[in-house]
């Protein structure tokens, strides 16, 4: 493979960069409506940057269509030097057009097509999507894949890295110098960074949209936070979504929010697997939040010492000694905070509608539903921190960071968690948090996926517990940076001495892993009873959940509105005339069944399914709610979210000092 360096540096010296020639003319293979087709490095006989000349040239002569597509055409696979694979490589950054931009691979497979595995057809199995990557300039230096926009931009269907064949990537692949705009991720395959894919540190207002995409090896900087999917260092976001998308083998914080409040933030069917930093990093500011029908496995672990990253966690400064250092928590997967509070005692949020001003909130407003989520951490994660104190180690990584040193009273402590205790206390206020949901958690195991990351590397727990290890100290080095998934053969990576820099850009094909799973619980735990996590590990499961999808968020606005998780459902908002609660229904039933009941004034209500013997099975509702008429599915699970089996069952409503209990039966 050392010699795919020499062909390509060979070409390129035998050919003009595509920022010189004619590129509407030679590097437009069709037009098909406001579509054009961009020739590729060896469609252009060894030219690289030929979707930036295109793109720079129509912006140069003006009168671009409102509707225009760059299309890039797929590939098959292939070795870097068969011509088999669409390489649209860089030689210079993409610079700022003032218009929007709609970058597309060509899809694999027709409208019709089945989709067998994550991203391949079966129509078309060898199609391979085009990659957009790093190359060099004509001196020979390396240069990253960047795009810079102040414009909306949209790519799809297509691979891409900042790195380049000379073995190294960027700090980020989407720089945003613009306000308010959109940038939507849709089946892109991100691989490689040394902090984030996109970032948008001074430009407040972006709404991010990711949609059926796969983030993984970003694994490049000697950093614990370093190696991520988003960020926005100094000013607000607007909005981020994110579906049914998986997130692999990231050795740092995953999604910044820091001091900011969005607009909205929904995460729903979504994989994290061997994430090690924060998730959802923040100060736990956020005002409105969804994080639903999610899978997490090994992620969010690396350990916490008091003060550790406080400027992107906490408004306290660890070193004032007026900072009271039970303040410091370890950031869970879910992290919340109080509101911060102005001159007046009045509370507010940090968003891009009032930006660069304060907008006032209210913390009664906030709302919060996490529901239907899956979690597992292998053992040995879960005992970093403990090594870490056993051994005497402070970390000096905390000298750069803020951490309170010299206090023998203070200890490393493990993120592993769901939350910390001051953010369940927060979701378990009623009273002050009408609308902060803490719903359903599946600890159920392991996933048992069908080709996981250990078939790949199979001492990748052992490479995650040395990272978590290592990463607690601001001397770890470039070989002792979290491995990256590949197969082998095409390994890459900073660590290894002696790779083959070209498979920065040679992606696997189909995909390294399978991330499928048999584990039963989360295999029906989602909305609807649909696998939790990423669908597309599930293409039967997802054609019927896009049939649905509409009612799906539907239900999840819903219970966001009302305060309820998404098993409860209000379905009359007047007030009835006294409290009830009625038989379920169906009854017997076979898989799931629904409660009705009424209050007549707010209460606190608690719903909870018995079994013959008295013992509690299940608490399907603990919630304060306001009057009216209320629906709860059971799904015929235990609190561990395991099926339980056939037989008489009871469930009792209480309300206040009021209790009613009814009957039912489950027939499997």
């Amino acid at each position: 493979m050392k010699r795919v360096l020499v062909l390509l540096s060979a070409l390129i010296w035998s050919a003009n960069t595509g920022w010189g020639q004619n590129p509407l003319q030679d590097y437009v293979l069709e037009v098909r409506g406001d579509t054009l087709v961009i020739a590729d490095f060896f469609d252009a006989g060894g030219v690289p940057s030929t979707l930036g000349a295109v793109i720079q040239a129509e912006t140069d002569a003006g009168n671009v269509p409102e509707g225009r597509v760059y299309m890039l055409r797929a590939g098959t696979n292939g070795s870097l030097d068969s011509g088999n694979q669409a390489l649209y490589l860089f030689d210079a950054a993409i610079p700022e057009q003032g218009r929007p931009l709609v970058i597309v691979g060509e899809r694999c497979g027709g409208k019709n097509a089945t989709v067998v595995s994550f991203g391949v057809t079966d129509e078309a199995p060898n199609c391979r999507p085009p990659t957009i990557a790093g190359y060099q300039n004509q001196a020979g230096d390396p240069v990253y894949a960047v795009i810079y926009i102040d414009d909306d931009l949209t790519l799809k269907n297509l691979y891409f890295t900042s790195a380049h064949t000379q073995g190294q990537s960027n700090w980020s692949m989407v720089e945003v110098n613009g306000d308010n705009i959109t940038v939507v991720f849709d089946n892109v395959i991100g691989e490689h960074n040394r902090w984030t894919w996109i970032n948008a540190n001074g430009n407040p207002g972006l709404s991010l949209y990711i949609y059926d995409s796969y983030f993984l090896n970003a694994t490049d900087q000697p950093s614990r936070r370093n190696g991520g999917v988003y960020d926005a260092v100094d000013v607000p976001t607007e909005l981020v979504w994110v579906e049914n998308s998986t997130h692999l083998q990231n050795q740092g914080m995953q999604y910044k929010f820091r001091n900011f409040a969005p607009s909205k933030v929904v995460f729903n069917h979504n994989t994290f697997v061997n994430c090690a930093g924060q998730l959802f990093l923040g100060f736990g500011y956020l005002t409105h939040m969804v994080v639903t029908n999610n899978l997490f496995v090994n992620s969010n672990y690396l350990p916490y010492y008091p003060g550790l990253d406080y400027t992107e966690m906490y408004s306290l400064d660890p070193n004032d000694p007026n900072t009271d250092l039970n303040e410091f928590q370890p950031h869970g997967i879910i992290n919340l905070n109080y509101l911060p509070k102005d001159e007046n005692g009045n509370t507010y949020a940090i968003t891009a509608a009032a930006w660069p001003e304060t907008q006032p909130f209210n913390e009664a407003d906030r709302k919060i539903l996490v529901d239907l989520n899956g979690v597992y951490w292998d053992p040995q994660l879960l005992t970093i921190a403990d090594a870490l104190n056993a051994d005497g180690v402070e970390g000096d990584v905390c000298e750069a960071d803020g951490c309170v040193t010299g206090n023998p009273s203070l200890n490393w402590t493990s993120q592993a968690i769901l939350a910390n205790e001051r953010t369940l206390a927060m979701f378990q206020d009623d009273e002050q948090f009408p609308y902060l949901v803490w719903g359903t958690w599946y600890q159920a195991g392991d996933p048992q996926f069908v080709k996981g990351p250990e078939q790949v590397r199979p001492n990748v727990v052992q490479e995650l517990y040395d990272w978590g290890y290592n990463s607690a100290s601001s001397g770890v080095t470039t070989e002792q940076l979290l491995p990256k998934i590949r197969m082998a053969g095409n390994e890459a990576g900073n660590e290894i001495p002696d790779e083959d820099p070209a498979n920065w850009i040679n992606y696997d094909w189909p995909l390294a892993v399978n991330l499928a799973y048999t584990n039963e619980t989360y295999l029906n735990g989602g909305y609807n009873g649909f696998p939790l996590g990423d669908l597309n590990w599930f293409p039967e499961q997802k054609k019927a959940w896009l049939a649905q999808r509409d009612a799906e968020y539907a239900a999840i606005e819903a219970a966001l509105n009302a305060g309820v998780p998404l098993a409860v459902k209000k379905v009359e908002a007047e007030i009835p005339d006294n409290l009830y609660l009625e038989q379920n229904y169906p009854n017997p039933f076979k898989r799931t069944t629904t409660i009705r009941f009424a209050l007549d004034a707010p209460d606190n209500v608690e719903l909870v399914v018995y079994d013959l013997l008295g013992r509690r099975v299940a608490t399907l509702l603990k919630e304060q709610l306001s009057a009216g008429v209320y629906e709860v599915t059971w799904d015929a699970r235990d609190e561990g979210g395991r099926l339980v089996s056939s037989g008489v069952y009871f469930y009792t409503l209480k309300v206040g000092s009021h209790t009613e209990t009814r009957r039912m039966v489950l027939q499997r």
